[in-house]
């Protein structure tokens, strides 16, 4: 008690069946481990040659001989690894960098899998057989030895350099190996140092070696500083957390209840035996179950509640992982379709496919295809183990649910862009067969290219623009969940470019009207031609197809140069940006999606996130497109996902933990060309030339500049996208810990307070463009729906007060689903008073604004020492005059303003 301030018991190398006592000292504060070990001294060889002739019989229990040995060998293990240390600094820097590449992948939290103590035996092994040499730096032994995880084939086993202490024959080493997945044996061969070690964390560890190594390895032989800095990254500071590294993951609770417990108060050493085995019974059921459909598995007792088993699983793609049915064998292969009868019993049927063949199958619910694994499980575990089936819960699947719409009663969620993509696609084919055998007359001109450029062409709008009823009624054998009756039709972006010719005037104003009467001239001929509904205006023409209105835009190449002569050079990148960027943008993202099946829906659920948390339109949906494209393409640390819930987990990861200021972010795929020098000099430049956006994206369609984040996010859009990844990171863990699968929890991810907003602005429901049309309206005849494209009252209302009050407060909406604009005030004028820059937002929003709430009080004026505080008059005059646009005249008394006019 005069040196100890405090004790505490803690599981000794992660097995909970063996503690250590754990001291911290007054003086200091120093922390010591004790672990009270037995020293034998010449009975030691005695009980090693004991426990050499157990390893030869039936009834050997090799993880009960291994406790009580390494408790016997503790100092010769600790003289082991002294011996091979002492002289060399550069191998214990190297092992304490092994020690921190562990605890960053969460090795070290498993009582299975690598610890520090194992590190050092392996680093003491390495260098005791020549594989290491003492003389290198820490940093290559560090290299060499992940290398050795990734590589080295254990079938046969390590071992140290026998003793000749050793009583165990070649015979009794075998059997000895034959009981574990991997082994290290001591120089008595004797002890398995991975004893603990089971098959699937083995396999966990050298997966994670082989992806440390590839991230060594894109450095080349002469890597530049940021290449070099990305590898330590990946190497040592990139968190890779259990609930963040796996595909899905299923949680069996009270899982040590699958079979009887023999004796009634068992000791820890047969509680864990115990658990091995049902643990070991799961994994044999589950992988005959799988097969192919799941390519790396790992099994984590207590992670999710006391007693539950959790199943974290790399998936294979979604085709495979998630197919409805599960092939077996011909009806004339008899033996193998006995056997395929006798696993899956009842459910096994003969069924006939397309090619003709007839083969044993078993179907599963297609309407609900990620909960598919969850159900094979429940099927195979009750049947074999009795487990029922509510025990098997598979968290997180209530994301999908989010991005899904409820159908009739009892019958399953749909999704409602699966359903609508195929006919916007069939649509947009049509709509480019027309234009390009479009015939203009007068017009020596053809059109050449039509390219989309569009989120609802590529699946990665989280809604989609479902056809018009009004517009396009639907027929006796119509899906209904495929047409709307909203009072605003979506447009959909295409973008046509004409051939070259001489012709194309070289000024700005001839070409925008060259362009108008193309428009006209398309829309003539598209109704003539067609039968088609077309609208031309001034800067494009709505062409409707099959319900569907698409937007067409014309490109000029000569434009964007006239631009830039002109000294317009924000103007030609933003012309260059929708017109040639967003097209290979398009293209780009459609690869990522074809090659990744779940990156559409994981964009989905990343723009509803961002969306319900008030972030649009400061983040664009391209953002977060190559954000989460980056998730995809360089994913390292991690594997490529295949799940949309660890692929919006990475989103976030990304979102918080990039170094945004200091590196432009680089998306490109493996065997894109590499353009990271261009990149990184063009970011560079523009820096210090202080033109570079707060956040730059390159990519193979634009290497030197960052188009799609032209107009955002800035500083502090982004830092609050970062908390509020932070956050919804920290909930997912949490939800994943508690095993919560159902969906009100998970919806509170994507919930945002309010409280933080000065004032909040609640709009009237009728004005939501997409809301259903109840002939509220009574002067818009169906006919004149043709007019209202994209006629959101609610984003222009945003647009004018960002616009009009883009000195005074920053306006937060959910462009998405929301009836809500967040107001937040920045100049000082409008801090100190708010009321009047509440006055003046509702003025502006006449007939559009329901409500306004004031949630602050104003911050007081503070005047000055020695003056007067200034009148209030003078403080509003900026303010007071916002919403009209010019400010009263100097040394006058302030007058009221006058209303703006409503949106309505």
């Amino acid at each position: 008690t005069d040196v100890v301030a405090s004790s505490e018991l803690k599981n000794f190398a992660g097995d909970n069946t063996k503690r250590f006592v754990a001291l911290t000292l007054k003086e200091g504060q120093r922390r010591v481990h004790v672990h009270f070990a037995c020293d034998l001294k010449k009975e030691t060889p005695e009980l090693l040659k004991h426990f050499s002739d157990l390893a030869a019989r039936k009834s050997y229990e090799p993880r009960y001989s291994h406790l009580v040995l390494e408790d016997v060998l503790t100092l010769q293990h600790s003289a082991l690894v002294q011996a091979a240390l002492k002289d060399s600094p550069s191998l214990a820097e190297a092992c304490v960098s092994l020690k921190l590449w562990a605890s960053q992948r969460h090795l070290q939290a498993y009582g299975d899998s690598l610890n520090g103590a194992l590190i050092t035996v392996l680093v003491a092994l390495l260098a005791s057989t020549g594989v290491l040499n003492t003389l290198m730096p820490a940093y290559q032994i560090f290299r060499l030895a992940v290398n050795f995880l990734a590589t080295k084939e254990w079938s046969t086993g390590l071992a140290f350099t026998p003793s000749p202490a050793s009583v165990m024959s070649p015979e009794a080493v075998k059997a000895l190996r034959s009981h574990f997945p991997v082994t290290l044996l001591d120089p008595t061969q004797t002890f398995n140092f991975f004893f603990r070690i089971t098959a699937d964390a083995w396999k966990e560890i050298k997966s994670e070696a082989q992806r440390t190594m590839e991230g060594l390895g894109q450095t080349g032989s002469n890597p530049s500083l940021y290449h070099g800095m990305q590898a330590f990254k990946i190497a040592l500071i990139h968190s890779v957390p259990f609930w963040r590294k796996w595909d899905l993951y299923l949680v069996i609770s009270d899982a040590h209840e699958a079979s009887p417990l023999t004796p009634t108060k068992a000791s820890p050493e047969a509680r864990l035996s115990h658990r091995l085995r049902v643990q070991q019974d799961v994994a044999t059921l589950l992988q005959k179950a799988y097969g192919a459909r799941v390519l790396e598995t790992r099994y984590c007792w207590d992670r999710a509640g006391a007693n539950s088993l959790t199943i974290a699983m790399r998936m294979a793609p979604w085709e495979i992982a998630l197919s409805a049915i599960i092939r077996g064998p011909e009806i004339a292969q008899q033996d193998e379709a006995a056997e395929f009868t006798a696993f899956w019993k009842a459910r096994a049927q003969k069924r006939r496919f397309k090619d003709g063949s007839i083969m044993l199958s078993v179907l599963w619910d297609e309407g609900e295809k990620h909960l598919i694994l969850r159900d094979i499980a429940r099927f195979v575990l009750g049947e074999y183990l009795r487990i029922p089936a509510d025990r098997i819960q598979q968290p997180g699947a209530a994301l999908t649910d989010l991005i899904t719409l409820p159908a009739a009663p009892n019958r399953p969620r749909y999704d409602c862009m699966e359903l609508a993509a195929p006919q916007m696609l069939t649509a947009f084919k049509q709509l480019e067969h027309y234009l390009t055998n479009m015939d203009l007359h007068r017009l020596p001109l053809t059109v050449t290219d039509v390219w989309p450029a569009d989120p609802f062409l590529r699946r990665t709008s989280p809604s989609p623009p479902l056809k018009n009823a009004v517009l396009a009624p639907p027929g006796e054998a119509a899906d209904p969940r495929l047409y709307c009756r909203y009072r605003c039709a979506r447009a959909i972006v295409v973008v046509v470019q004409f051939q070259s010719s001489q012709a194309w005037p070289q000024h700005l104003d001839a070409i925008a009207h060259l362009k108008m009467a193309l428009y006209i001239q398309i829309a003539r001929r598209m109704f003539n031609e067609r039968d088609l509904v077309c609208i031309p205006r001034s800067d494009c023409c709505d062409v409707h197809v099959d319900g569907f209105v698409f937007r067409v835009l014309i490109r000029h190449p000569k434009e964007q140069g006239l631009l830039v002569r002109l000294g317009k050079g924000r103007s030609a990148r933003e012309l260059e940006r929708s017109l040639v960027h967003l097209p290979q943008h398009h293209q780009f993202i459609k690869q990522v999606a074809t090659t990744c099946t779940s990156y559409s829906e994981a964009v989905r659920l990343a723009i509803l996130w961002a969306s319900n948390h008030l972030l649009m339109p400061h983040i664009s949906i391209e953002f977060i497109e190559l954000v989460m494209a980056y998730v995809y393409v360089c994913p390292l640390p991690y594997t490529t996902p295949t799940s949309h819930q660890a692929a919006l987990q990475r989103f976030w990861t990304v979102l918080f933990t990039f170094d945004w200021e200091l590196h432009p972010l680089i998306v490109r795929f493996p065997d894109d060309e590499p353009f990271d020098a261009m990149a990184l000099k063009a970011y560079a430049a523009e820096t210090k030339a202080q033109t570079a956006p707060d956040v730059w994206i390159a990519t193979r369609y634009c290497p030197s500049w960052s188009p799609m984040t032209l107009a955002g996010p800035d500083k502090r859009a982004l830092k609050r996208a970062q908390l509020f990844a932070k956050q919804s990171e920290a909930m997912v863990t949490q939800l994943m810990e508690q095993n919560t699968a159902a969906l009100e929890p998970w919806e509170k991810i994507f919930t945002t307070s309010l409280r933080p907003f000065d004032i909040l602005l609640e709009l009237e429901p009728s004005v939501h463009p997409y809301s259903p049309y109840k002939g509220d309206v009574p002067n818009l005849r169906p006919e004149s729906l043709h007019w209202f494209v994209d006629y959101d009252i609610i984003t222009a209302f945003r647009d004018l007060l960002m616009d009009l009050f883009s000195d005074h407060c920053t306006v937060f909406c959910n462009p998405v689903n929301g009836l809500t604009i967040g107001v937040l005030a920045t100049s000082d004028e409008a801090k100190h008073d708010l009321p009047l820059l509440a006055q003046k937002l509702a003025e502006v929003g006449q007939g559009v604004v329901k409500a306004v709430k004031i949630q602050t009080t104003a911050v007081p004026a503070k005047a000055p020492e020695g003056k007067a505080p200034a009148s209030q008059g003078l403080k509003r005059k900026s303010l007071s005059t916002a919403a009209n646009g010019s400010a009263p005249p100097p040394k006058k008394k302030l007058k009221k303003s006058k209303p703006a006019r409503s949106l309505s």
